[in-house]
């Protein structure tokens, strides 16, 4: 039975959870200016109803030159346009102990690298920020949108031309109500 409905839901094979999947890729240019423009990720749904994101998958493919000017506390975080975060974080954290979380500045770096968002109300044990409760109706017709928080360092710099950042997400959308 579990197992029934997480396949309807996970595969949209419900015709009461239809799910959409959209990819958007950054250029390097979109990639930099991150900290000044969110990116939309999945588009407004439309008055009356809301988005409910199942995952996102990330592909960062820096290998042609990685990224600096990264805080040591920066996050990436999906967001809905109107505030509020809603996934999980990918983060630097300088206080976390030695050595300190570089997984931002990792995933930036100059390699190829993947990692996937999770709405809060999915457990994510690496994360020691917590989960967080998303009031639903406070979203309604809103976007999600991808940021980077660099807590003042501006810009990111470095980068090459050929770098994309491909983010692929799975989504339903619901009432507001």
């Amino acid at each position: 039975m579990l197992r029934h409905f997480l396949d309807e839901i996970c595969l949209g094979t419900s015709k009461a959870w239809r799910s959409t999947v959209v990819q958007v890729t950054l250029t390097n240019a979109q990639i930099k200016a991150l900290n000044a423009t969110p990116i939309t990720i999945i588009p407004s749904p439309g008055a009356g109803l809301r988005i409910g994101p199942f995952w996102v998958d990330a592909r960062m493919m820096s290998s042609a030159g990685g990224y600096t000017n990264i805080d040591p506390n920066a996050y990436l975080v999906l967001g809905y346009s109107g505030g509020g975060d809603v996934s999980n974080y990918l983060r630097n954290d300088a206080a976390s102990g030695s050595p300190a979380k570089t997984d931002l500045t990792d995933a930036f770096g100059a390699a190829n690298h993947a990692w996937d968002f999770f709405p809060f109300n999915l457990d994510d044990p690496n994360q020691s920020w917590g989960n967080v409760a998303v009031p639903r109706t406070l979203h309604a017709n809103e976007s999600l949108d991808l940021s980077l928080e660099n807590n003042g360092a501006g810009a990111l710099t470095g980068g090459n031309a050929a770098n994309t950042l491909v983010l692929t997400a799975k989504y339903t959308v619901l009432a507001a109500a």
